[in-house]
This record gives C-alpha cells, structure tokens and sequence, in this order.
C-alpha cells in the first residue's frame, strides 16, 4: 500500500468519525434548540432566562454552521485527494505505456548523441581556433620577415 492510498484511507476513517460525531451532535443540539425556544418563548420565564436563551440558541446555531463547514471543507480535501490519486494512476499508466513503447531507450540514445555532437562541435571549434592562430601567425611571420629584409 502506498502512502497515497494510507492517506486516502485515514481520510475516510476520519470522515465516517466526524459525520458520526456529527450525527449524535445534532441531536443533542436540536434538543438544545428546543429548550432554548420554550424558554425563550415561555410567559413564565424571566426576561433574563429569554436573553440566556436567545444567547445560547445563538451559539449553537453558530456551532451548528461552523461544524457543517468544517464538514464540508473535508470532503473537499477529501475529492482533491481521490482526485490526485486519479491523476497519479494516470500518470502511472502513460508512463508504463511509454517504457513499454521504448521511447524512453530512444530519449536515452538521443541524450548520448547529444551528447556527441557537443563534443564534436568543441572539437571543431579547438580545429578552427588552432587554425587561425596558424594562419596568424603565418602571417605574423611573413609581416616579420617582409619587415626585416
């Protein structure tokens, strides 16, 4: 197993945790929610146990929608994940596909002529240098000579 697919693995191992932490959760927090508006809405309660409601129905919906949203940013890790591990698969496969096509051999064979030509134009290059040195001084020579005589 690789360390792609361990890490897909504990990704959906955490997701069935959270969705189930998100299950019982929910329950508790619509019995809350249900406490809260009797509370708020009683005749008998006092004007502080409605505030200390309408606050408390406040923060669980604010808990409610932040537990959704961390819910859904983890399934879109969770897509982008199985979406690399896709790619990666694909990526597999082109390039079996191009092992088993030779290219790669060919891609080597192309590198060493490469290669060879550079090492071919570097001597040509040391032939043409050394030639006009030469003819330099050839010409330097028959400068001297012309000078002298």
């Amino acid at each position: 197993m690789t360390d792609l697919e361990d890490f897909l693995g504990s990704l959906r191992r955490k997701r069935r945790e959270l969705l189930n932490d998100f299950s019982k959760q929910e329950h508790k927090i619509a019995g809350h929610l249900l406490t809260y508006g009797r509370v708020s809405h009683s005749k008998d309660s006092s004007e502080a146990e409605r505030m200390n409601a309408l606050l408390g129905e406040k923060v669980e919906y604010e808990s409610g929608d932040r537990r959704v949203d961390d819910l859904l940013l983890f399934d879109n890790i969770l897509v982008l994940a199985n979406y690399v591990d896709v790619l990666k698969a694909t990526i597999d496969w082109i390039n079996r596909q191009i092992e088993e096509s030779g290219i790669f051999d060919k891609i080597k064979e192309l590198d060493k002529v490469t290669q060879f030509m550079g090492v071919i134009d570097a001597a040509k290059k040391r032939y043409t240098d050394a030639v006009e040195e030469a003819e330099n001084r050839q010409k330097m020579s028959q400068a001297w000579r012309s000078y002298v005589s």
